[in-house]
């Protein structure tokens, strides 16, 4: 008798409430599977008014007294609210690949993350203290170098390469 490997040991069934064998495991990937589509319908909606309300606010600034003139802080304002929608619209995207392949994606996460805090230092104050200058460049260049990794250990490795050459 051959012993199966720790990886594909299988979970006993059962028996409900009311007779029939449940499966605990196949119950929790629905209950996974359904909030995963919840929150992607929630982060629609929630893209859908964001694009809505720049569409709004862009409107509304170039029909004002002076049309087609915007102020520094207003541009800036612009631009933040920009990033912060395709940061929404990335992270629908991998949401819906790990959704559809079970596979989260690091470079996109990487890169997500990248998006958001370059969106933080656009809107960034002048009261803004030194540590956390730092910290954000810190945080920059760890980002990006995670990111130069992933990207080269998927250009140097033939099953990355391949995955990549399937997109």
């Amino acid at each position: 008798m051959t012993e199966k490997p720790e990886s594909q040991v299988e979970v006993p069934l059962k028996k409900g409430f009311f007779g029939e064998k449940w499966d605990l495991v196949g119950y929790i990937d629905r209950f996974e599977h359904v909030a995963y589509i919840v929150l992607i319908l929630f982060l629609i909606v929630v893209l859908l008014f964001s694009v809505v309300e720049l569409a709004t606010l862009l409107f509304r600034s170039y029909t004002n007294e002076f049309p087609y003139h915007l102020e520094s802080h207003e541009i800036i304002d612009i631009f933040g609210f920009f990033l912060l929608i395709l940061v929404g619209f990335e992270l629908l995207g991998t949401i819906k690949a790990y959704l559809h392949d079970r596979i989260v994606r690091v470079e996109v996460v990487l890169l997500l993350a990248l998006i958001a805090v370059s969106r933080e230092l656009i809107l960034i104050d002048r009261l803004t203290s030194v540590s956390q200058l730092i910290g954000y460049g810190v945080l920059i260049i760890a980002l990006g170098f995670g990111y130069y990794l992933i990207r080269c250990a998927r250009t140097s490795s033939p099953l990355f390469h391949r995955s990549h050459s399937e997109e």
